[in-house]
């Protein structure tokens, strides 16, 4: 795994942007550790984002969350990152039979206003409509349940936020979500159609959404990209776009 550029603290403080920017359905704050569920939907709102040390001991706590996970019939999964506690939390999980997947860079840029930026072409608003909603459903291959939630997902965004998206014939073929928190912007799901790739519609979206940042106080800007998705970390690395540090699950390997 590549080493951090940034440190534990700034590490935790995106950790905590992107919870706020991605809630999940049911939250339940557990000695530091912040445990979501939403139906299975995205291991992002279905994962335990262990954050804070607490007070109890390792085993009492794994235990506790397993239970939790296999109320809910689903998979125990942990969100590892930098700013993971305790530290030696990823080794514990591995001898617990917890397998790694779903690797992740984190690239940050700064975010700084262009006076001279001629007005961009994305169509911004909130809350989404339900062309953008569908939109991204089918970009995103979701099926009828997995699109319900999503919605239900966005509907609880508490910080500042906005839907952009580049129309053709008045239908939504790139979409985006920008969301403000701190003086930093999140990017959340970046998407275009298939049948319209290759032609900088992505690339001009997210530069809309930088200078819509930039207009409500965003300093820097932060995205996530899987990391064996090569286009799209070619994509934002020609945006400016840097890692600063990556993160990956663990999920419990056999039945739930």
């Amino acid at each position: 795994m590549a080493s951090a550029s940034v440190g534990r603290r700034a590490a935790s403080e995106i950790e905590e942007l992107s919870l706020n920017a991605w809630p999940g359905l049911c939250t339940w704050l557990f000695d530091g550790w912040i445990v979501r569920f939403s139906a299975g939907y995205t291991r992002r709102a279905n994962s335990v984002v262990p954050l804070g040390r607490g007070r109890l001991g390792l085993s009492e706590k794994l235990a506790a969350c397993e239970q939790r996970f296999r109320a809910a019939g689903l998979p125990p999964t942990f969100k590892m990152s930098p700013a993971a506690e305790p530290p030696d939390l990823d080794a514990a999980l591995e001898a617990r039979g917890y397998l790694r997947e779903a690797e992740t860079l984190v690239m940050t840029r700064p975010v700084v206003a262009d006076p001279h930026r001629s007005p961009g072409t994305a169509r911004l608003e909130s809350p989404a409509r339900p062309e953008w909603l569908r939109a991204v459903s089918e970009m995103n291959g979701l099926s009828v349940a997995q699109a319900d939630i999503h919605r239900r997902l966005l509907s609880a965004l508490v910080p500042e936020h906005v839907f952009a998206s580049r129309e053709e014939d008045g239908v939504p073929v790139a979409c985006a979500l920008g969301v403000v928190e701190r003086e930093w912007l999140g990017l959340f799901d970046v998407g275009v159609r298939a049948d319209r790739r290759r032609r900088g519609l992505g690339l001009g979206l997210v530069r809309d959404l930088l200078a819509w940042g930039a207009d409500h106080g965003a300093r820097r800007a932060y995205l996530q990209v899987v990391g064996d998705n090569a286009p799209a970390r070619a994509l934002y690395a020609g945006l400016g776009f840097t890692e600063a540090y990556r993160y990956w699950y663990r999920r419990r390997a056999g039945p739930v």
